[in-house]
């Protein structure tokens, strides 16, 4: 059996294991998902809120990809299972244009249904309610094609719900 390539597809890699992330966090949250902490108003070294001084953390992530706190408890640098934390990372250009990114804050199991889930609805990035900022613009999520799909469901294809499955975000 022979496999060929009918045409030559772009897929622009640039390299990232190289750039540097700071870490901070988690602030309690007190269950409030939606609730905005210092670190989105300015960047410090410290803040202190509700009488808890908070650092970056001296563990840099390093890459395209970070796992604050990944699910199956690899080392990761947070230890804590609630709170909001933030991750910063530098992108410079030479000039100012605009470019692709792959954005994405959670990878869904594919064994046995849905796993992971719920997808989160429209308007959100996940169900932890996360957000990012570039240039101190909040970049929207896409426009999911499964919102809001439970976890314990059968099995269901994927269609954008990773980041790699859509089209970058400009």
């Amino acid at each position: 059996m022979t496999f060929g390539i009918k045409e030559a597809t772009s897929f622009p890699y640039v390299k990232n294991g190289h750039i540097p992330w700071k870490i901070i966090g988690p602030f309690d949250h007190g269950g409030d998902l939606s609730r905005s902490f210092p670190a989105e108003d300015e960047i410090k070294d410290r803040y202190t809120v509700e009488g808890q001084t908070y650092d970056w953390h001296e563990k840099i992530q390093h890459g395209g990809k970070i796992h604050i706190k990944h699910f199956f408890r690899f080392p990761a640098p947070v230890e804590k299972d609630s709170g909001t934390v933030y991750a910063l990372t530098y992108v410079h250009s030479k000039s100012e244009r605009t470019v692709d990114f792959w954005i994405g804050f959670h990878n869904w199991s594919r064994s046995g249904g849905r796993r992971g889930g719920p997808t989160p609805s429209q308007g959100e990035w996940h169900k932890t309610k996360p957000n990012i900022w570039v240039n101190n613009q909040s970049i929207q999520p896409p426009h999911w094609e499964n919102p809001g799909i439970p976890s314990d469901t059968p099995e269901i294809p994927f269609l954008n719900e990773d980041y790699y499955y859509r089209s970058p975000k400009k």
